[in-house]
């Protein structure tokens, strides 16, 4: 191989010693053509965690070109090629098309094929979801059980790619999107066609891959093609109906027009489903858990505060059963705030739970245990496990008795506190 040399600068900030010193490329073209190189041809050969000592300035310095060395070798040869795909999100922040203001929330499941999928935009988001059902509920829960007034889901298109996407391969105009989704699937314009916005406008959508540390989301935008004005070049016009009526231009015309020239933006895509929230995209989630559905009889410190635990832990769905309303006196020590006083506490408890984890499914039942045995046991029925943290001896009988007498009835945990909370019990009835 050919051996090219590099000039490089070691810069010192304010906080030196106390911040190590930092190697950059005089030429900022490197970046993507080297890993660990920023847009500003910074070598990334630290990170927060790094330690250095402010008294061995000479061996600090030694370290970094060492490392500045190697890093430079191993790129030439390609051995850190791969490090574009594993840390494809750090890259795509620094493109300059990049928008940091647009933010792309993403319910999707992260598998392919290429398909048609719904988002609904506002100022400053968009919410993207294989379903218009799915963007309602994290909608309705997000925003404490109201949907937004303006609610009003559009299609877009979610390319899930066999390769990963390289740097050399980012794209840049609408066109190389539409080359992404031939690549991906047969029907492609189709489905482009069918994700073009009616009126003009701006179409987000999203690209996803594979990698081996778990699926990648990236997020763009096109926007409405436009052609300079007629003898005023420093405006512009829409050009998509040219030799058309409107909504009339044939979809092979439409595809070719909208996905042409026109330069899009990036954005980052923030995954908010459950399997992410919950465990990062680890091997801990368990869909079989979260399908479950778990009845809190008893809403009070001990039932609320093991509601949002289950909850945090996978559990899916949840019934919460308590006829009483929050007061001042229990706010020190309740999982609800002043904020919910004199509100019901199984309410109250279902809407923020569900607005802080907006996956969660939530039912609240305004009710004494006693009266929904009567009334509705078909309701603890549909659990797959009752929890009861009433402390109230006639309600938790009557939940014993119905627990070994009902049939289809699911198994019973009781639980309480001794004063003080200096011990905690809880005692399994099993139907």
């Amino acid at each position: 191989m050919e051996k090219e040399s590099y000039d490089i600068a070691v810069v010192v900030r304010a906080a030196f010693p106390f911040a190590p010193p930092e190697v950059y490329f005089m030429d900022p073209k490197l970046f993507l053509q080297f890993p660990h190189v920023d847009q500003f041809g910074k070598l990334c050969l630290t990170n927060a965690a790094s330690t250095f000592s402010p008294r061995l300035v000479d061996g600090t310095m030694g370290f970094l070109l060492t490392e500045a060395l190697q890093l430079i070798a191993r790129s030439q040869s390609g051995l850190d090629d791969q490090d574009f795909i594993l840390e494809f999100g750090d890259y795509w922040r620094r493109l300059p098309t990049f928008r940091a203001e647009s933010k792309f929330y993403s319910l999707l499941a992260t598998n392919g094929p290429t398909r048609l999928i719904r988002f609904y935009a506002a100022k400053g988001f968009a919410l993207f979801a294989d379903a218009d059902e799915a963007l309602c509920n994290w909608l309705e829960c997000y925003g404490g059980g109201f949907r937004p007034k303006d609610f009003n889901a559009k299609p877009t298109i979610f390319v899930w790619l066999d390769q990963p996407l390289h740097p050399r391969n980012y794209p840049k105009t609408a066109h190389d999107i539409q080359v992404l989704t031939r690549q991906s699937c047969v029907n492609a314009d189709e489905f482009l066609a069918s994700a073009i916005p009616v009126e003009s406008g701006r179409l987000p959508l999203i690209l996803g891959f594979k990698t081996s540390s778990g699926p990648v989301l990236a997020g763009l935008e096109i926007r409405e093609p436009t052609v300079a004005k007629a003898g005023d070049l420093t405006q512009r016009r829409n050009c998509r109906n040219d030799g058309f009526r409107a909504r009339r231009v044939p979809d092979a015309v439409l595809v070719q027009r909208y996905f042409g020239a026109t330069h899009v933006s990036l954005a980052e895509v923030v995954r908010v489903d459950a399997e992410w929230c919950l465990y990062r995209g680890g091997n801990g989630f368990s869909a079989e858990l979260f399908a479950k559905k778990v009845a809190i009889v008893g809403c009070g410190s001990l039932g609320a505060d093991l509601a949002a635990m289950m909850a945090k832990a996978g559990v899916g769905s949840f019934v919460f059963v308590d006829d009483e309303v929050l007061d001042w006196g229990n706010v020190s020590r309740h999982f609800l705030g002043g904020v919910h006083v004199g509100q019901s506490k199984a309410t109250a408890l279902a809407s923020e739970l569900a607005r802080q984890m907006p996956w969660l499914k939530t039912e609240a039942m305004v009710s004494s245990a006693e009266a929904l045995i009567d009334e509705r046991p078909d309701v603890l029925r549909r659990c797959d496990l009752i929890i009861s943290t009433t402390g109230d001896w006639t309600s938790e009988c009557m939940l014993n008795a119905a627990c070994r007498t009902l049939t289809r009835f699911p198994a019973l945990i009781f639980g309480w506190t001794e004063a003080y909370g200096i011990a905690g019990h809880a005692l399994a009835v099993l139907a």
